[in-house]
Protein backbone atom coordinates (compact mmCIF):
# COMPACT_ATOMS: atom_id res chain seq x y z
CA UNK A 1 0.00 0.00 0.00
CA UNK A 2 1.61 3.69 -0.50
CA UNK A 3 1.75 5.53 2.10
CA UNK A 4 -0.04 8.71 1.11
CA UNK A 5 -1.85 9.35 3.91
CA UNK A 6 -0.74 10.87 7.76
CA UNK A 7 -1.54 9.19 10.92
CA UNK A 8 -1.93 10.83 13.73
CA UNK A 9 -1.15 8.62 17.35
CA UNK A 10 -2.45 10.51 20.43
CA UNK A 11 -0.51 8.83 23.43
CA UNK A 12 -1.90 9.78 26.92
CA UNK A 13 0.11 8.51 29.94
CA UNK A 14 -0.41 8.77 33.54
CA UNK A 15 1.94 6.56 36.27
CA UNK A 16 2.62 4.08 33.04
CA UNK A 17 6.29 3.64 34.14
CA UNK A 18 5.83 -0.44 34.15
CA UNK A 19 4.62 0.21 30.60
CA UNK A 20 5.54 2.93 28.57
CA UNK A 21 8.95 1.25 26.96
CA UNK A 22 6.57 -1.76 25.89
CA UNK A 23 4.16 0.58 24.60
CA UNK A 24 7.17 3.49 22.64
CA UNK A 25 8.88 -0.10 21.33
CA UNK A 26 5.50 -1.01 19.86
CA UNK A 27 4.92 2.12 17.90
CA UNK A 28 9.26 2.22 17.30
CA UNK A 29 8.32 -1.70 15.12
CA UNK A 30 5.39 -0.32 13.42
CA UNK A 31 5.87 -1.24 9.44
CA UNK A 32 3.92 1.97 8.57
CA UNK A 33 6.30 5.03 8.40
CA UNK A 34 4.04 8.16 7.53
CA UNK A 35 3.11 9.10 11.05
CA UNK A 36 3.03 11.82 13.40
CA UNK A 37 3.03 11.04 17.81
CA UNK A 38 1.76 13.03 20.47
CA UNK A 39 2.50 12.65 23.72
CA UNK A 40 1.02 13.34 26.80
CA UNK A 41 1.88 12.96 30.42
CA UNK A 42 -1.14 13.57 33.04
CA UNK A 43 1.76 15.08 35.82
CA UNK A 44 2.97 11.45 36.83
CA UNK A 45 4.30 10.73 40.08
CA UNK A 46 6.87 8.41 39.24
CA UNK A 47 9.48 7.97 35.93
CA UNK A 48 6.88 7.71 32.73
CA UNK A 49 7.95 11.56 31.93
CA UNK A 50 11.73 10.70 32.28
CA UNK A 51 10.88 7.12 30.01
CA UNK A 52 9.59 9.12 27.60
CA UNK A 53 12.34 11.29 26.86
CA UNK A 54 15.03 8.48 27.03
CA UNK A 55 12.82 7.63 24.01
CA UNK A 56 12.38 10.45 22.15
CA UNK A 57 15.15 10.77 19.92
CA UNK A 58 14.77 7.61 18.62
CA UNK A 59 10.83 8.36 18.48
CA UNK A 60 12.02 11.52 16.22
CA UNK A 61 13.70 9.11 13.73
CA UNK A 62 10.59 6.66 13.33
CA UNK A 63 8.04 9.52 13.30
CA UNK A 64 7.22 12.89 11.38
CA UNK A 65 7.01 15.02 14.15
CA UNK A 66 6.78 14.04 18.01
CA UNK A 67 5.05 16.60 20.33
CA UNK A 68 5.72 16.22 23.67
CA UNK A 69 3.22 17.98 26.25
CA UNK A 70 3.19 17.86 29.67
CA UNK A 71 0.84 18.69 32.30
CA UNK A 72 2.04 20.97 35.43
CA UNK A 73 -1.06 19.43 37.59
CA UNK A 74 -2.53 15.73 37.10
CA UNK A 75 -5.95 16.73 35.18
CA UNK A 76 -7.08 13.57 35.93
CA UNK A 77 -9.62 13.96 33.15
CA UNK A 78 -9.15 11.52 29.78
CA UNK A 79 -11.30 13.16 27.64
CA UNK A 80 -10.18 16.81 28.42
CA UNK A 81 -6.19 15.32 27.61
CA UNK A 82 -7.49 13.58 24.58
CA UNK A 83 -8.53 16.54 23.17
CA UNK A 84 -5.99 18.55 23.76
CA UNK A 85 -3.48 15.81 21.78
CA UNK A 86 -6.42 15.53 18.73
CA UNK A 87 -6.74 19.03 18.47
CA UNK A 88 -3.27 19.56 17.29
CA UNK A 89 -3.36 16.58 15.34
CA UNK A 90 -2.56 16.99 11.62
CA UNK A 91 -3.47 13.71 9.97
CA UNK A 92 -5.84 12.09 7.43
CA UNK A 93 -6.79 9.34 10.52
CA UNK A 94 -5.90 9.48 13.93
CA UNK A 95 -5.71 6.79 16.83
CA UNK A 96 -5.48 7.21 20.63
CA UNK A 97 -3.61 5.20 22.93
CA UNK A 98 -2.80 4.88 26.08
CA UNK A 99 0.54 4.49 27.96
CA UNK A 100 -0.03 0.98 29.07
CA UNK A 101 -1.42 0.00 25.65
CA UNK A 102 1.29 -2.54 22.84
CA UNK A 103 0.33 -2.61 19.26
CA UNK A 104 1.03 -5.23 16.86
CA UNK A 105 3.93 -4.50 14.25
CA UNK A 106 1.22 -4.31 11.54
CA UNK A 107 -1.21 -2.43 13.45
CA UNK A 108 -1.28 1.18 11.71
CA UNK A 109 -1.14 -0.16 8.18
CA UNK A 110 -3.58 -2.93 8.51
CA UNK A 111 -6.59 -0.36 9.82
CA UNK A 112 -5.15 2.23 7.89
CA UNK A 113 -5.41 0.02 4.63
CA UNK A 114 -9.23 -0.73 5.63
CA UNK A 115 -10.14 3.08 5.28
CA UNK A 116 -8.68 3.79 2.34
CA UNK A 117 -10.05 0.54 0.46
CA UNK A 118 -13.01 1.52 2.24
CA UNK A 119 -13.42 5.06 1.64
CA UNK A 120 -16.95 5.12 2.45
CA UNK A 121 -16.27 4.45 6.27
CA UNK A 122 -14.73 6.86 8.78
CA UNK A 123 -14.14 4.45 11.34
CA UNK A 124 -11.91 1.12 11.09
CA UNK A 125 -11.86 -1.29 14.47
CA UNK A 126 -10.35 -4.65 15.17
CA UNK A 127 -10.01 -7.24 17.87
CA UNK A 128 -6.97 -7.21 20.80
CA UNK A 129 -5.92 -9.13 23.41
CA UNK A 130 -6.67 -8.32 26.92
CA UNK A 131 -3.65 -8.93 29.11
CA UNK A 132 -2.66 -8.64 32.60
CA UNK A 133 -0.69 -6.14 34.35
CA UNK A 134 2.55 -8.11 34.81
CA UNK A 135 2.09 -9.19 30.50
CA UNK A 136 5.49 -8.10 28.82
CA UNK A 137 5.76 -7.29 24.80
CA UNK A 138 6.73 -10.31 23.41
CA UNK A 139 5.41 -12.72 25.84
CA UNK A 140 3.04 -15.66 24.70
CA UNK A 141 -0.43 -15.02 24.22
CA UNK A 142 -2.24 -18.07 23.18
CA UNK A 143 -4.12 -18.37 26.29
CA UNK A 144 -5.04 -14.89 26.33
CA UNK A 145 -8.98 -14.03 26.15
CA UNK A 146 -9.44 -12.42 23.13
CA UNK A 147 -11.57 -9.11 23.13
CA UNK A 148 -13.94 -9.34 20.12
CA UNK A 149 -17.44 -9.04 18.67
CA UNK A 150 -19.49 -10.45 16.14
CA UNK A 151 -20.22 -7.23 14.44
CA UNK A 152 -18.74 -7.92 10.54
CA UNK A 153 -17.47 -5.13 7.97
CA UNK A 154 -18.94 -2.20 6.77
CA UNK A 155 -22.02 -2.44 9.20
CA UNK A 156 -25.05 -0.77 8.63
CA UNK A 157 -25.25 2.33 10.38
CA UNK A 158 -28.35 2.21 11.57
CA UNK A 159 -27.98 -1.46 12.95
CA UNK A 160 -24.59 -0.13 14.60
CA UNK A 161 -26.15 2.63 16.49
CA UNK A 162 -28.98 0.08 18.08
CA UNK A 163 -26.30 -1.94 18.72
CA UNK A 164 -23.97 0.07 20.82
CA UNK A 165 -26.82 1.15 22.98
CA UNK A 166 -27.13 -2.33 24.63
CA UNK A 167 -23.12 -2.14 25.39
CA UNK A 168 -20.15 -0.99 23.98
CA UNK A 169 -18.35 -4.08 22.08
CA UNK A 170 -15.38 -1.78 20.65
CA UNK A 171 -12.28 -1.82 21.89
CA UNK A 172 -10.54 1.83 21.79
CA UNK A 173 -7.06 1.04 21.40
CA UNK A 174 -8.07 -0.99 17.99
CA UNK A 175 -10.03 2.07 16.60
CA UNK A 176 -8.30 4.43 13.88
CA UNK A 177 -10.81 7.44 12.46
CA UNK A 178 -10.71 9.81 9.93
CA UNK A 179 -9.53 13.14 11.50
CA UNK A 180 -12.67 15.33 9.70
CA UNK A 181 -15.34 13.16 12.10
CA UNK A 182 -13.80 15.24 15.01
CA UNK A 183 -13.87 18.48 12.95
CA UNK A 184 -17.63 17.53 11.57
CA UNK A 185 -19.21 16.10 14.40
CA UNK A 186 -16.98 17.47 17.70
CA UNK A 187 -14.75 16.08 19.59
CA UNK A 188 -14.79 13.70 22.85
CA UNK A 189 -17.05 14.54 24.99
CA UNK A 190 -15.49 16.10 28.56
CA UNK A 191 -17.83 15.53 31.16
CA UNK A 192 -18.28 12.18 30.51
CA UNK A 193 -15.48 9.76 31.48
CA UNK A 194 -15.87 6.56 29.72
CA UNK A 195 -15.08 8.99 26.46
CA UNK A 196 -15.01 6.70 23.60
CA UNK A 197 -18.07 4.72 24.10
CA UNK A 198 -20.33 8.11 23.66
CA UNK A 199 -17.94 9.21 20.94
CA UNK A 200 -18.71 5.92 19.00
CA UNK A 201 -22.48 5.95 19.74
CA UNK A 202 -22.97 9.97 18.19
CA UNK A 203 -20.32 8.92 15.05
CA UNK A 204 -23.13 5.94 14.53
CA UNK A 205 -26.16 7.68 15.12
CA UNK A 206 -24.81 10.13 12.54
CA UNK A 207 -24.40 7.37 10.17
CA UNK A 208 -20.73 6.73 10.10
CA UNK A 209 -19.88 3.50 8.58
CA UNK A 210 -17.65 1.37 10.45
CA UNK A 211 -15.27 -1.06 8.74
CA UNK A 212 -14.81 -4.45 11.40
CA UNK A 213 -11.50 -6.03 10.95
CA UNK A 214 -11.49 -9.52 12.15
CA UNK A 215 -8.13 -9.77 13.23
CA UNK A 216 -6.33 -9.51 16.75
CA UNK A 217 -3.66 -5.89 16.55
CA UNK A 218 -3.46 -4.94 19.90
CA UNK A 219 -2.89 -5.68 23.48
CA UNK A 220 -5.00 -3.90 25.52
CA UNK A 221 -4.19 -3.84 29.30
CA UNK A 222 -7.08 -3.64 31.66
CA UNK A 223 -6.20 -4.61 35.72
CA UNK A 224 -8.79 -5.42 38.39
CA UNK A 225 -7.68 -1.80 39.68
CA UNK A 226 -8.53 -0.09 36.93
CA UNK A 227 -11.11 3.41 36.47
CA UNK A 228 -12.73 1.02 33.79
CA UNK A 229 -13.03 -2.88 35.90
CA UNK A 230 -15.84 -3.99 37.23
CA UNK A 231 -14.18 -5.79 39.87
CA UNK A 232 -13.63 -2.73 42.13
CA UNK A 233 -16.64 -0.75 43.02
CA UNK A 234 -14.77 2.62 41.98
CA UNK A 235 -14.54 0.79 38.53
CA UNK A 236 -18.54 -0.04 38.82
CA UNK A 237 -19.69 3.41 40.41
CA UNK A 238 -17.90 5.25 37.22
CA UNK A 239 -19.37 2.77 34.62
CA UNK A 240 -22.79 3.38 36.09
CA UNK A 241 -22.66 7.31 35.94
CA UNK A 242 -20.55 7.58 32.65
CA UNK A 243 -22.75 4.72 31.38
CA UNK A 244 -25.52 6.64 32.79
CA UNK A 245 -25.40 9.94 31.54
CA UNK A 246 -24.12 8.19 27.56
CA UNK A 247 -27.39 6.47 27.10
CA UNK A 248 -29.44 9.58 28.37
CA UNK A 249 -28.22 11.68 25.32
CA UNK A 250 -29.98 8.59 23.14
CA UNK A 251 -32.49 6.95 24.75
CA UNK A 252 -35.40 8.81 22.79
CA UNK A 253 -33.92 7.98 19.39
CA UNK A 254 -35.07 4.52 20.39
CA UNK A 255 -38.61 2.97 19.54
CA UNK A 256 -39.90 2.35 22.83
CA UNK A 257 -39.80 -1.62 22.28
CA UNK A 258 -35.85 -1.08 22.48
CA UNK A 259 -35.55 1.77 25.60
CA UNK A 260 -36.86 -0.65 27.95
CA UNK A 261 -34.33 -3.26 26.30
CA UNK A 262 -31.34 -0.98 26.59
CA UNK A 263 -32.47 0.04 30.16
CA UNK A 264 -32.89 -3.76 31.18
CA UNK A 265 -29.38 -4.47 29.26
CA UNK A 266 -27.56 -1.79 31.38
CA UNK A 267 -29.16 -2.26 34.81
CA UNK A 268 -28.61 -6.07 34.34
CA UNK A 269 -24.73 -5.40 33.67
CA UNK A 270 -24.62 -3.40 36.77
CA UNK A 271 -26.43 -4.60 39.51
CA UNK A 272 -24.70 -8.19 38.34
CA UNK A 273 -21.02 -6.54 38.90
CA UNK A 274 -22.40 -5.04 42.26
CA UNK A 275 -23.62 -8.04 43.12
CA UNK A 276 -20.55 -10.20 42.58
CA UNK A 277 -18.19 -7.43 44.28
CA UNK A 278 -20.49 -6.36 47.09
CA UNK A 279 -21.13 -3.05 46.39
CA UNK A 280 -23.99 -2.72 48.69
CA UNK A 281 -24.52 1.17 47.74
CA UNK A 282 -24.69 0.41 44.15
CA UNK A 283 -26.74 -2.68 44.54
CA UNK A 284 -29.56 -1.06 46.47
CA UNK A 285 -29.20 2.58 44.16
CA UNK A 286 -29.88 -0.02 40.98
CA UNK A 287 -32.71 -1.98 42.97
CA UNK A 288 -34.54 1.13 43.31
CA UNK A 289 -34.02 2.24 39.70
CA UNK A 290 -35.35 -0.88 38.29
CA UNK A 291 -38.62 -0.60 40.65
CA UNK A 292 -38.79 3.23 39.23
CA UNK A 293 -39.57 2.28 36.11
CA UNK A 294 -41.33 -1.29 36.61
CA UNK A 295 -38.48 -3.58 35.09
CA UNK A 296 -38.30 -7.00 36.38
CA UNK A 297 -35.61 -7.60 39.04
CA UNK A 298 -33.17 -10.04 36.85
CA UNK A 299 -32.56 -13.04 40.22
CA UNK A 300 -31.12 -15.48 38.29
CA UNK A 301 -28.10 -12.99 37.80
CA UNK A 302 -27.87 -13.01 41.34
CA UNK A 303 -27.58 -16.84 41.57
CA UNK A 304 -24.40 -17.88 42.63
CA UNK A 305 -23.02 -20.53 40.78
CA UNK A 306 -22.61 -24.41 42.32
CA UNK A 307 -19.90 -26.72 42.27
CA UNK A 308 -21.47 -28.77 39.57
CA UNK A 309 -22.38 -25.71 37.65
CA UNK A 310 -18.61 -24.94 37.27
CA UNK A 311 -17.91 -28.70 36.46
CA UNK A 312 -20.55 -27.95 33.80
CA UNK A 313 -18.69 -25.53 32.17
CA UNK A 314 -15.23 -26.85 32.43
CA UNK A 315 -17.01 -29.86 30.64
CA UNK A 316 -18.54 -27.27 27.84
CA UNK A 317 -15.15 -26.11 27.07
CA UNK A 318 -13.58 -29.14 27.03
CA UNK A 319 -16.05 -30.30 24.29
CA UNK A 320 -15.40 -26.61 22.61
CA UNK A 321 -11.94 -27.53 22.23
CA UNK A 322 -12.43 -31.07 21.34
CA UNK A 323 -14.55 -29.62 18.21
CA UNK A 324 -11.65 -27.04 17.49
CA UNK A 325 -9.10 -29.47 17.40
CA UNK A 326 -10.80 -31.85 15.35
CA UNK A 327 -11.43 -28.80 13.02
CA UNK A 328 -7.98 -28.42 12.92
CA UNK A 329 -7.38 -32.03 11.92
CA UNK A 330 -10.03 -32.49 9.21
CA UNK A 331 -8.67 -29.09 7.79
CA UNK A 332 -4.97 -30.78 7.37
CA UNK A 333 -6.81 -33.70 5.92
CA UNK A 334 -8.13 -31.43 3.40
CA UNK A 335 -11.99 -32.48 4.23
CA UNK A 336 -14.07 -29.18 3.28
CA UNK A 337 -17.24 -29.12 5.81
CA UNK A 338 -18.88 -28.09 2.68
CA UNK A 339 -18.48 -31.33 1.32
CA UNK A 340 -20.77 -33.13 4.37
CA UNK A 341 -23.79 -30.75 3.70
CA UNK A 342 -23.14 -31.91 0.13
CA UNK A 343 -23.18 -35.50 0.38
CA UNK A 344 -26.33 -35.04 2.76
CA UNK A 345 -27.63 -32.57 -0.21
CA UNK A 346 -28.17 -29.92 2.22
CA UNK A 347 -27.83 -26.98 0.39
CA UNK A 348 -29.95 -24.08 2.66
CA UNK A 349 -29.04 -24.42 6.52
CA UNK A 350 -29.99 -22.88 10.04
CA UNK A 351 -27.62 -22.76 12.68
CA UNK A 352 -28.43 -22.57 15.84
CA UNK A 353 -26.44 -20.10 18.65
CA UNK A 354 -23.89 -17.54 17.66
CA UNK A 355 -21.00 -17.95 19.08
CA UNK A 356 -16.96 -18.90 17.80
CA UNK A 357 -18.21 -22.61 16.66
CA UNK A 358 -20.86 -20.58 14.70
CA UNK A 359 -18.66 -17.88 13.60
CA UNK A 360 -15.93 -20.58 12.46
CA UNK A 361 -18.65 -22.32 10.70
CA UNK A 362 -19.99 -19.40 8.94
CA UNK A 363 -16.40 -18.37 7.95
CA UNK A 364 -16.00 -21.94 6.08
CA UNK A 365 -18.56 -21.53 4.14
CA UNK A 366 -18.58 -18.85 2.88
CA UNK A 367 -18.15 -18.57 -1.26
CA UNK A 368 -19.07 -21.97 -1.16
CA UNK A 369 -22.50 -23.49 -2.62
CA UNK A 370 -23.99 -24.02 0.66
CA UNK A 371 -26.33 -21.03 1.19
CA UNK A 372 -26.65 -19.92 5.28
CA UNK A 373 -30.37 -18.89 5.30
CA UNK A 374 -30.27 -17.32 9.15
CA UNK A 375 -28.75 -17.88 12.87
CA UNK A 376 -31.22 -18.72 15.61
CA UNK A 377 -30.15 -17.21 19.09
CA UNK A 378 -31.37 -16.35 22.24
CA UNK A 379 -29.95 -13.05 22.15
CA UNK A 380 -30.66 -12.23 18.90
CA UNK A 381 -31.85 -8.13 19.38
CA UNK A 382 -28.17 -7.54 20.57
CA UNK A 383 -26.19 -9.38 17.64
CA UNK A 384 -25.50 -8.26 14.14
CA UNK A 385 -23.87 -10.34 11.95
CA UNK A 386 -23.84 -10.43 7.68
CA UNK A 387 -26.50 -13.44 8.47
CA UNK A 388 -29.87 -12.54 9.63
CA UNK A 389 -30.65 -13.12 12.76
CA UNK A 390 -33.78 -14.64 14.85
CA UNK A 391 -35.19 -15.32 18.10
CA UNK A 392 -36.07 -19.23 19.00
CA UNK A 393 -39.49 -17.58 19.32
CA UNK A 394 -39.95 -16.31 15.89
CA UNK A 395 -41.12 -18.27 13.02
CA UNK A 396 -38.64 -20.09 11.30
CA UNK A 397 -38.42 -20.55 7.49
CA UNK A 398 -37.80 -23.34 5.56
CA UNK A 399 -34.31 -24.74 5.43
CA UNK A 400 -32.71 -28.03 4.62
CA UNK A 401 -31.32 -28.58 8.26
CA UNK A 402 -30.71 -26.51 11.72
CA UNK A 403 -27.23 -27.46 13.01
CA UNK A 404 -26.77 -26.48 16.51
CA UNK A 405 -23.62 -25.31 17.59
CA UNK A 406 -23.62 -24.58 21.33
CA UNK A 407 -21.98 -27.52 23.46
CA UNK A 408 -23.95 -30.01 25.68
CA UNK A 409 -27.20 -28.47 24.85
CA UNK A 410 -28.21 -30.65 21.43
CA UNK A 411 -31.13 -32.50 23.01
CA UNK A 412 -32.66 -29.88 25.01
CA UNK A 413 -32.19 -27.73 21.34
CA UNK A 414 -33.74 -30.34 19.62
CA UNK A 415 -36.59 -30.41 21.76
CA UNK A 416 -37.60 -27.13 21.91
CA UNK A 417 -37.90 -26.43 18.01
CA UNK A 418 -38.25 -29.92 16.81
CA UNK A 419 -42.04 -28.71 16.26
CA UNK A 420 -41.33 -25.45 14.65
CA UNK A 421 -39.74 -27.18 11.08
CA UNK A 422 -40.09 -30.10 9.22
CA UNK A 423 -36.34 -30.54 8.33
CA UNK A 424 -33.48 -32.71 10.05
CA UNK A 425 -31.80 -30.59 13.23
CA UNK A 426 -27.99 -32.26 13.74
CA UNK A 427 -25.49 -31.03 16.08
CA UNK A 428 -22.00 -29.86 15.20
CA UNK A 429 -20.13 -33.11 15.99
CA UNK A 430 -22.24 -34.87 14.06
CA UNK A 431 -20.68 -32.62 10.61
CA UNK A 432 -17.12 -32.70 12.32
CA UNK A 433 -16.81 -36.44 13.38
Amino acid sequence: MKEHSLVSIALLTYNHENYIGDCLSSLLDQDYSNMELILLDDASGDQTSKIIESYLEELQKKFISVIFIKNDQNKGNIPFNMNQMLKRAKGTYCKMLSGDDILQYDCISRLTACLEEHPECGIAYANGYLISTNYRKGAFTEHTKTFYSYKRSETDPQNMFRRLMFGNAILAPAVMIKRDLLKRYGYLDESIAYEDYEFWLRLSFHQVRFYYLNENLVYYRKSDSSASSLKSKAGIRNGIISDGKTLKKYYHYLSKEDRIKCKEAYYKRYLKACWEQQYRRGFWGILYRLKREKIPIPVKLLKKKSENEYEQILEKNAIVIGMLERWISNIQEGKRIADYFQRNHYQTIAIYGLGCVANRLCEELKNTEIQIQYIIDQNAHLLLSDQKVIHPDDNFEDVDVVVVTPAGIYETVKEQIEDKIACPIISVEEVLF
